[in-house]
């Protein structure tokens, strides 16, 4: 980790710079990336590189990888981001060479690592290759925490490939050895009633399923965009952020940032709620609202959503 000779409190430093990223503060967290750099902290770099992708600085963000992974090439993770940022610049060569450098380094969490490597494979039109990445991920003995991520991609390719049914038998495989009342089903529901669509059936079952859930994963929520076939005269895309009072004992109301295309705030806001659990709704509030484009010919309808952010009382 250091490639200087300084030694402080650079893991209490790190730490304090992912919280004040979560929390939107992305100035705060470059002056402690700066920090940590100076004291020669290597994860000066990745700090630096996400709160200038938060900022949206993606060359930026890149070009600082580029000088990480020059100076310190065996952290397996600088090299992931470098290749994760490549890949949503469009950069897909650059973005498999890194990740190619990131699998030789000690120490690589190869799951997430071929994980990511599949994302950059698929994207470049190279599903059978993402496919062999994900097959050793799901091969794994204990699954890791992003698994219903990989069975989705898995599910697409198998699609792409012409083996749609297969890809259907995969997500119901799962579905079935997970026990009635597990957190993860809302999300298999999902997967499913995507991949009984790419065959033509009903998703009717799994998608209410989902929806009631509050799952909003970008292929859920195309398939919602083309089954409700919303209309607009003049659309624009909005950032809008909503909150909702809940009573669930300790948690007390939840947030959630979308990207959504309407005519107005009032029809965005009833757009973006109907992606919200049913106890969030009726409260459901806009906290913030942005037009980033005007106008778009973008499809109307939610085209991405944030987690589910849930508060208690203040």
């Amino acid at each position: 980790m250091w490639f200087g000779r300084d030694q402080d409190s650079a893991y209490d430093l790190e730490a304090k710079a992912h919280g004040l990223l979560d929390a939107g503060r992305t100035e705060e967290a470059l002056q402690v990336a700066e920090k940590l750099l100076a004291m020669g902290w290597s994860g000066g770099f990745e700090v630096k590189a996400l709160a200038q992708h938060q900022a949206g600085e993606l060359e930026g963000a890149i070009a600082t990888l580029e000088e990480a992974t020059a100076k310190v090439p065996n952290v397996w993770h600088l090299w992931q981001l470098l290749g994760n940022l490549r890949s949503d610049a469009g950069q897909l060569d650059g973005a498999l060479e890194a990740m190619n450098e990131a699998l030789g380094c000690e120490g690589v969490s190869e799951a997430s690592l071929r994980f990511n490597r599949a994302i950059v494979q698929h994207r470049r039109g190279e599903p059978g290759k993402a496919l062999d990445d994900l097959e050793f991920v799901m091969a794994l003995p204990r699954p890791p925490e992003f698994a219903e991520d990989v069975l989705s991609l898995a599910a697409k390719c198998l699609s792409e490939l012409g083996r749609a049914e297969d890809g259907l038998t995969l997500v119901e495989s799962a579905l079935e050895a997970c026990a009635e009342g597990d957190v993860r089903r809302p999300r298999l529901h999902a997967e499913r009633a995507v991949a009984l669509d790419r065959l033509g059936r009903d998703p009717e079952e799994s998608l209410a399923i989902a929806t009631e859930a509050g799952v909003a994963t970008p292929d859920l929520l195309a398939l919602v965009r083309r089954v409700a076939a919303v209309s607009c005269e003049a659309p624009k895309r909005f950032r809008l952020v909503t909150q909702s009072a809940v009573d669930r004992g300790e948690v007390k109301g939840c947030f959630r940032v979308f990207d959504v295309v309407a005519d107005d705030e009032a029809q965005a806001l009833s757009l973006c709620v109907a992606t919200l659990p049913p106890d969030a709704r009726e409260a459901a509030a806009i906290e913030e609202s942005a037009v980033l484009e005007e106008p778009t010919a973008l499809e109307p309808g939610v085209h991405a959503a944030s987690g589910l952010i849930w508060f208690g009382e203040e």
